[in-house]
């Protein structure tokens, strides 16, 4: 039996993976600051979903709430799957315009929160003898600067760092991965921005003009398949 953490279930890529994932035979820890009314309902039925919120913004009692975890209390998994999702891409704007309470709190969703999961989660898999696998849900932000996403690209790019690391160390098996442009509420914040802040912004009201955004559905079952993790 395997267990399967995700973070940021509410909506987007991580709704999808939920979805996906409750049907199978294995247990799920789901970390988010909410939860759809449906997800609440699956795990008070189940025994095999539990909900963790919090809001990874604020990493103060993030830990402890692993720490605490019903499902990390088993110590018998032949492998534990961590799928890094959330992530935010607010704050959009030049820097020295940006609100710096904004910066910390996507540094922290970004990047210090999967880094102290990840710390976590290794310790208890060296102590359980338990194999560890990562999907860091990366982007291309992570590899090229963005004008107007200096907060985004920067995170995005030292979790990717990160990860490698972790790769490089032999400490797991890890994937980055980049599931392209997708149709969901991050774009529309993007769209959303103004030209002043974020030039490309054009080009993004094209590719959802076009229909060129990609399903959530759809690129978190090829993420999982490919991944064998179904």
């Amino acid at each position: 039996m395997k267990a399967i953490i995700i973070t940021g279930i509410s909506r987007g890529l991580g709704k999808a993976f939920f979805d996906i994932l409750k049907d199978e035979q294995a247990y799920l820890v789901c970390i988010s600051r909410s939860f759809a009314d449906y997800q609440i309902t699956l795990a008070e039925k189940s025994d095999k979903i539990e909900l963790l919120k919090f809001d990874l913004s604020n990493v103060k009692d993030l830990l402890s709430g692993l720490k605490n975890s019903k499902t990390l209390e088993k110590s018998d998994f032949e492998e534990l799957v961590f799928i890094n999702n959330a992530g935010v891409i607010i704050p959009i704007g030049k820097v020295g315009d940006i609100d710096k309470e904004e910066i910390s709190k996507s540094i922290n969703i970004n990047f210090t929160s999967p880094a102290l999961m990840t710390n976590f989660l290794l310790g208890y898999c060296n102590k359980n003898k338990t194999k560890l696998k990562i999907i860091n849900i990366s982007t291309g932000a992570a590899d090229k600067p963005f004008e107007g996403w200096s907060v985004y690209c920067s995170t995005k790019a030292a979790a990717k760092m990160f990860f490698d690391v972790i790769a490089e160390e032999k400490k797991a098996t890890v994937e980055n991965v980049d599931p392209g442009v997708l149709n969901t509420s991050m774009q529309k914040e993007i769209r959303d921005a103004d030209e002043s802040d974020f030039p490309l912004v054009k080009n993004f009201e094209d590719l959802e003009k076009k229909g060129e955004l990609k399903e959530p559905e759809k690129v978190a079952f090829s993420i999982l398949q490919k991944s064998e993790i179904i």
